[in-house]
């Protein structure tokens, strides 16, 4: 299960990073949001950690859930998910149609070809198996709230403060 966990398309590394963590995360839930920040936080202060990112849409309460992950998952297939992702939590996009979507993606920089891709990959379901992996893994596990993060073996539920993630990092280079 953890080489299938930590085996995603979904990624922001910096080069020569020394941990991994896995984000079960929503763009449109605030707690997700806030652990984003928490996360982008780390990166800024050169903290050597990747974070692979899971999509977990709750569908029941956020209805443009599962639209904004296929979109990030399809924007992952081009080397573009750091851009969209970003974004994504920034931005909090509702889509009622491709055009719209394209115009959207062009506005936070892709280029036409590129954001016309993932507008198609999107409307045409090519994330639903990255998709479907990412839930039956969260099912797995028993997860059903929004982030959830994994930094080696115990879950995580809700969101992590900077202090406790670098405690979390410190604890486990200690351990290697």
């Amino acid at each position: 299960m953890r080489a299938v966990l930590f085996d995603a398309p979904t990624v922001v590394a910096p080069a020569g990073y020394r941990d991994s963590i896995v984000v079960f995360s929503d763009y449109f839930c605030e707690y997700c949001r806030a652990q984003e920040e928490v996360l982008a936080k780390l990166r800024f202060d050169g903290v050597g950690l990747a974070v692979i990112y899971r999509q977990m849409p709750l569908t029941g309460i956020h209805p443009y859930a599962t639209s904004a992950a296929a979109v990030a998952v399809c924007a992952a297939a081009i080397d573009q998910f750091e851009r969209v992702h970003t974004a994504l939590f920034r931005d909090l996009p509702r889509w009622t149609d491709k055009v719209a979507l394209t115009v959207w993606l062009q506005a936070i920089g892709m280029d036409s070809t590129m954001a016309d891709g993932v507008s198609h990959c999107a409307a045409s379901g090519g994330a639903q198996k990255q998709l479907a992996t990412d839930r039956a893994i969260a099912d797995t596990l028993g997860l059903s709230q929004t982030p959830t993060s994994i930094i080696g073996d115990p879950i995580h539920v809700g969101g992590l403060t900077v202090t406790e993630l670098r405690d979390l990092i410190a604890t486990r280079q200690v351990a290697k």
